[in-house]
């Protein structure tokens, strides 16, 4: 690592954005975040607003090195009801972005793309050069703005690595998903509502093993563009997550329910991926990266975290 590289990291006030610059601060980096939210407190330099605002852009993007584009508008459901908004700032604002970066010197694009890109592919486990296809609004930006890197990769000099992520969970994530939700309904007593039959599989990975791979990739300079599945190998069903978290709470009195897709507001069964994991040879070979942590272990670290 080159002493205090200026690294920066767009949404830097979320879930993987805080994990990813208190990582990279222990390790010497220099960081320059980007949030509408958030004071940065884990930043060398922090700017309050969007990542495509010009002045903030240039200011922040001045001398930087590396790039971790992180912000964006997160969540299936919560895309599928805002698509006009999403489509402006996951695509359009996005690439904007990116062609900013390409213009101030920028080295390196690390944009964190999605395992939702896959779709419901019977191709398992899923492998990076399959073909895609997103069934959702989120995925369809990811898609897409993937193909603008590729495009910046074969005309600049820029270097760009797009690690899509599976699943990923552990302390401080939004309590809409799906691990801190069940957390925190079996701590307060409630009801775990599962959709459909649970059998729906996941390969949920720990944020503290996914900034350990994003890490790497700063170093990594081998393609120019260059696309790893960042996921765990131990996949679990819905049914398999509710039962770890409440044997985890041996007091609690919630129960497992479960409901019919699209009913009382529920996510319509269109969008449901049955089954998801990755092949992470790639990641393997070339960051020497594997994911280690189990679910239960990533529970009980959220848990921790929250006591």
């Amino acid at each position: 690592m080159e002493s205090n590289k200026k690294i920066v990291i767009t949404g830097v006030s979320g879930f993987i954005g805080k994990n990813l610059s208190i990582y990279l601060k222990s390790k010497g980096y220099q960081i320059i975040g980007i949030d509408v939210v958030g004071e940065g407190e884990n930043c060398d330099y922090f700017y309050l607003g969007t990542f495509n605002d010009k002045n903030i852009k240039e200011k922040a993007l001045n001398g930087a090195e590396v790039v971790f584009h992180l912000g964006s508008i997160v969540g299936v459901d919560k895309c599928q009801n805002e698509s006009a908004l999403v489509k402006q700032v996951n695509f359009l604002e996005t690439i904007s972005f990116f062609d900013t970066c390409v213009e101030m010197g920028v080295k390196k694009i690390i944009f964190s793309s999605s395992s939702e890109i896959y779709g419901n592919s019977k191709d398992l486990p899923y492998k990076e050069d399959a073909i895609v296809t997103p069934i959702s609004l989120y995925a369809q930006c990811k898609r897409d703005v993937e193909a603008h890197l590729k495009k910046i990769s074969e005309n600049t000099d820029v270097k760009v690595c797009i690690p899509r992520f599976f699943n990923v969970y552990g302390p401080g994530q939004r309590a809409d998903f799906v691990v801190t939700k069940f957390i925190n309904l079996v701590k307060n007593n409630q009801n775990i509502e599962i959709y459909g039959t649970g059998l729906q599989t996941r390969s949920h990975t720990y944020v503290g093993d996914v900034v350990n791979a994003l890490e790497k990739m700063i170093s990594y300079n081998k393609n120019s563009y260059e696309i790893m599945n960042i996921g765990s190998t131990f996949e679990y069903s819905m049914n398999e997550v509710a039962k770890t978290i409440l044997d985890l709470f041996p007091n609690s009195k919630s129960k497992i329910e479960y409901v019919d897709y699209g009913s009382n507001g529920t996510r319509d069964v269109f969008l449901e991926i049955d089954r998801r994991v990755p092949l992470t040879t790639k990641a393997e070979k070339i960051l020497n990266f594997k994911a280690t942590t189990d679910l239960r272990e990533g529970v009980e670290k959220i848990i921790k975290s929250i006591t």
